[in-house]
């Protein structure tokens, strides 16, 4: 009986590292842009989203979601205190730099966790969780951006009508989405096989 709660204590401990680590490198990745996205070329491409899905791949739902609202908390000050004027009217808005990313993880958790029950490996897992968290995540948030704030988003482009909102949306998600989904889907299986491995050593 010891020796099961010490096993449960050291687990516990273990979690605690590994989520305090996770908000670190969140809190890294948004105060330094270089470390949250990769150009090539014209395309920039945004993978601090990766970290939260590896996160609620590897910790489950409910701690993806803390380390996904820590994500959108840390957006919220920034766009606050060095945003542009824009992000500053948009992003200061919980309900689109912080519901977004709660959402993304709990969808993104619970079909995991129904993969993981079926027997599909880290790889397989990791592949889909990359692509499908990296569209839920730009679906999310343009759609809260087109929701919440589409007057400003539309006063942004030279020419737009509120008839173009989410026609140009649509673009955005393909242009940018589609890429950083693809990113993602090769980036997060990697991570995951490998951090897995390292803390069953």
């Amino acid at each position: 009986m010891m020796s099961e709660h010490k096993t449960y204590s050291n687990r516990k401990t273990r979690d605690l590292v590994i989520m305090a680590v996770f908000m670190a490198i969140i809190f890294i990745q948004s105060w330094v842009p270089t470390l949250g996205y990769i150009s090539f070329g014209a395309i920039s491409l945004t993978f601090i989203h990766v970290t939260v899905i590896i996160a609620t791949l590897w910790l489950g739902t409910k701690n993806g979601m803390i380390i996904g609202g820590v994500w959108g908390i840390t957006a919220m000050i920034i766009a606050y205190l060095r945003g542009t004027p824009f992000e500053r009217l948009v992003f200061t808005n919980p309900l689109i730099s912080v519901l977004p990313r709660l959402l993304m993880p709990l969808i993104l958790g619970l079909i995991a966790s129904y993969l993981f029950k079926k027997g599909v490996g880290d790889k397989l897992v990791g592949m889909v969780g990359g692509v499908l968290g990296s569209l839920l995540n730009t679906l999310f948030v343009l759609s809260a951006v087109g929701l919440f704030a589409g007057n400003q988003f539309i006063g942004t482009i030279e020419g737009a009508q509120m008839s173009d909102l989410w026609s140009i949306i649509g673009g955005i998600i393909v242009a940018n989405g589609i890429p950083e989904a693809i990113f993602a889907g090769i980036l997060t299986p990697l991570i995951l096989v490998a951090l897995k491995k390292a803390i069953r050593r």
